[in-house]
């Protein structure tokens, strides 16, 4: 048993169907762009957790030279 007559009817969901397939549309759009916008950020935050620990690495170096050369 379907609740539409046909898939016409389905798409027009009694009159409400602009607004109920605006806010698929819109919630959809909202959680693509979500997805990527995490990408990018997830992507910086490596790259800037990268550049910190060679940083980090590097004045560790320098600090263990200098207590050798004590």
């Amino acid at each position: 048993m379907m609740y539409f007559e046909t898939f016409e009817a389905f798409i027009e969901m009694g009159g409400h169907g602009f607004y109920v397939w605006l806010c698929y549309a819109l919630v959809s759009v909202s959680l693509i762009g979500y997805y990527f916008i995490s990408g990018r950020a997830t992507t910086k935050t490596k790259q800037e957790l990268k550049r910190f620990y060679a940083r980090l690495d590097a004045q560790n170096q320098v600090n263990e030279q200098s207590e050798l050369e004590k």
